[in-house]
């Protein structure tokens, strides 16, 4: 219902990072791109934590090439390495 939502309004109730990764996956699965697009820069503008970072790192490869989704990745790397520091 979501995704409905979107491409009748542009707009989307979903606000969690379960919820819009929820969107994101079926957006994806239906060619939605901009709500791809713009479910992943929603997450990239969230607070970022362990647990998500781990999740947008395990995004299915096909999602890599998409530009924004490929920021939501990189920044979740980013805050990894920051986070784990030098492990040996």
């Amino acid at each position: 219902m979501d995704l409905l939502q979107y491409m009748y309004s542009v707009t989307l109730r979903a606000r969690s990072t379960k919820e819009l990764l929820d969107v994101l996956m079926v957006a994806d699965k239906f060619e939605v791109t901009s709500c791809v697009d713009w479910c992943s820069t929603t997450l990239q503008d969230s607070p970022m934590s362990m647990e998500n970072a781990l999740v947008y790192i395990d995004l299915p490869r096909h999602l890599h090439t998409n530009n924004s989704v490929k920021s939501l990745i990189d920044k979740a790397k980013k805050f990894l390495l920051q986070q784990l520091g030098d492990i040996d």
